[in-house]
């Protein structure tokens, strides 16, 4: 009498790949780091190695050697160029022209460490 049947065992490797497929199709679609820019209900996505020069509603955005940074812009209060290059994870804002310039990294070296909960 035997135990499994070949058929059983094509089960067990199928059951098997299947489990471990979620974990090889992540690491696939994982991407590098990257500058990310909302505005006029778009997404814009440049590579983090990439030097460019943006103008989009009428700021002007330079990514260069890894920071990104608001240069120029119309807006009254010029506070989103007054703010410090992204250089980590974060965002720079500017609200009347609705534009938001997100800097994701995928390493785990640069995350930020949680140091507060709030509930």
């Amino acid at each position: 009498m035997r135990l499994f049947s070949p058929f059983d065992f094509l089960i067990l490797i199928f059951v098997v790949f299947a489990a471990f497929f979620p974990v090889f199709f992540k690491n696939l679609s994982e991407k590098s780091d990257s500058f990310v820019i909302f505005a006029n209900n778009e997404k814009i996505e440049i590579s983090f190695d990439c030097d460019t020069i943006l103008v989009v509603n009428s700021a002007e955005i330079h990514i260069k050697d890894g920071t990104a940074r608001i240069v120029e812009n119309d807006c009254p209060s010029q506070i989103c160029v007054l703010q410090k290059p992204l250089t980590e994870n974060g965002q720079i804002v500017c609200v009347p022209n609705k534009i938001i310039v997100s800097l994701n990294r995928k390493s785990d070296k640069t995350q930020p460490k949680i140091d507060v909960y709030a509930h």
